[in-house]
Order: C-alpha cells, then structure tokens, then sequence
C-alpha cells in the first residue's frame, strides 16, 4: 500500500463473500427517466407485484398532489389517477455487481443476479382509449343503422 498522508485509513475489515443467499435473488432497480433530485417515495409504495421467474415487477407508488409539480386536474381525479405505476423492464448486466454491507464488523458482499429499470406505466391511458373506440363503435352504429 502506498502511504500517503491525505488519504488516511481509518478502519480495516475482514471480507467476505456471501455465497449462499439463503435462495434469494438480489437485483438491482433503477429509474433511468427520474432524476436523482426527485426520487420517489418508496417509503410509501403502495403494492408491489413480481414475477420471480420472468424477473418482472410492477410497483404503485402514490403521488405527491401537493407538489408544485403536480398538474392534476378533475379528469386525473375521475380517471382515479392518484399514483402512478413503475413498470420494469430487465437490462442485461454488462458487467458483474455485488451489493456491500457492514455487518459485525465485516464487510460482507453478495453478488447481484439480476438489474431492471423502472419506467412509469400509462395504463389509465389504454383505458381511456378503449372507452374511445367503443363509443366510436357505437357512435358509428346510431349512424349507420
């Protein structure tokens, strides 16, 4: 190690490789569309739905109608448009990851199987739609009949 007096260790600790996880899948979740600066509040997630298998998760987080952001009008309010809807999508891992943590005074990893991204999921738009096609539909068969 070279020495060097700026950079100081202040602590040393064993480490150690978490190679069983008690059959836990640890993966990694990303928001790539928000920045940094306006997380959402996970701490008040609203329902969580996963697939395992397909590696596939949906997560209800509601939304802040008190922020200065927040542009709802009376149509969000009848569409019940109070939360929104993280859909993920998988990323293949380019590189390999491991999530760290201190614990006993060691450090312990535990390699990351899996990464997904979170993006926001418009459903309550689909709805919308299909409600348009049928009273298009219905509108068009007052008319033609």
């Amino acid at each position: 190690m070279v020495d060097d007096e700026d950079d100081v260790v202040i602590r040393e600790l064993d480490v150690y490789l978490a190679s069983d996880t008690a059959g836990a899948q640890l993966g990694l979740l990303s928001c790539p569309l928000r920045p940094p600066w306006r997380k959402y509040p996970y701490e008040d997630v609203e329902a969580v739905r996963m697939k395992p298998h397909a590696r596939r998760l949906e997560m209800d987080v509601p939304l802040d109608q008190t922020s200065a952001n927040y542009a709802g009008d009376e149509a969000h309010h009848a569409r019940g448009v109070d939360k929104v809807t993280l859909r993920s999508s998988p990323v293949e891992a380019k590189t390999s990851m491991a999530i760290g943590i201190l614990q006993d005074g060691a450090f312990v990893l535990a390699p990351l199987e899996y990464c997904l991204q979170l993006r926001p999921h418009l459903g309550y738009l689909n709805k919308k739609g299909e409600w348009m096609v049928k009273v298009q539909e219905s509108h068009c068969n007052a008319i033609c009949s």
